[in-house]
């Protein structure tokens, strides 16, 4: 368990270079970047729900909060909802005006 936290730590570490606090998520200027975050935090996410596996795993043992990590699962989940929409729109073009 000890190196999936390590990896998660640094995976936590790389995410904040990105995106330093959840807020910091609404000023991502282009696609890029916002899809940037998506990869940072689906990785993050991974390798929680492997160390949740174990039985003694315990958010103290991370640096990253339990709050802070639903803080910025929200802010995912938002941008990839928004992604997914202007995917669909670009799939299937509006005949209405």
């Amino acid at each position: 368990m000890e190196d999936y936290a390590a990896r998660f730590d640094e995976a936590y570490e790389h995410l904040l270079v990105l995106t330093p606090t959840p807020g910091s998520v609404d000023d991502l200027e282009s696609e890029e970047d916002e899809l940037e975050f998506i990869k940072a935090f689906r990785e993050l996410m991974r390798i929680k729900n492997i160390l949740a596996a174990f039985s003694d795993f315990q958010w103290e043992d991370l640096k990253m909060e339990e709050q802070q990590f639903e803080d910025f699962k929200s802010k995912y989940l938002d941008l990839h909802d928004k992604v997914k929409r202007e995917h669909e729109k670009e799939k299937y073009p509006s005949w209405k005006t």
